[in-house]
């Protein structure tokens, strides 16, 4: 349990800052994406910065093809960047499933793509980390970056 709220269900992904959590928010019955800072980052000063960052700069972004930060948890056993559950899964698992997309397909999750790279542009946002592995697209064929 974290902060008395969320309730770690599976891991579902590790990045080079953390590790992707399913979880439960208790208080709003929903499902989330919690990600959870590396224990060996956290004593870094500047990345732990750049982790806080994150959610800063994903809250001023509300976008239909950007998944949405809903918390920050600071506790002793982390710090927790508590997201949207995007019900789906990445770009490359669809990839190493399916092979290569037709171009219809690629046309259209491309276009989520832009939108959400276009929108984050407006911004002054720039990804930096921009990869299959992190768009997800859901099960109807929706896709969040």
């Amino acid at each position: 349990m974290i902060a008395g709220r969320y309730k770690v269900v599976s891991q579902i992904g590790q990045g080079g800052m953390g590790v992707v959590y399913e979880g439960y928010d208790n208080n709003l019955m929903r499902r989330v994406a919690i990600k959870r800072m590396s224990d060996t980052l956290r004593t870094d000063a500047r990345m732990r910065e750049r982790f806080m960052q994150e959610a800063t700069i994903i809250a001023r972004l509300p976008h239909p093809n950007i998944v949405a930060i809903h918390d920050v948890v600071a506790s002793n056993e982390g710090i927790f960047l508590v997201f949207e559950f995007v019900d789906g899964s990445p770009l490359t698992k669809m990839l190493f499933d399916r092979g290569r997309l037709t171009l219809p397909e690629a046309k259209r999750v491309m276009a989520f793509v832009c939108a959400a790279i276009a929108h984050a542009h407006q911004h002054h946002v720039l990804h930096r980390d921009l990869k299959p592995e992190n768009v997800m697209v859901d099960k109807q064929g929706f896709v969040k970056v």
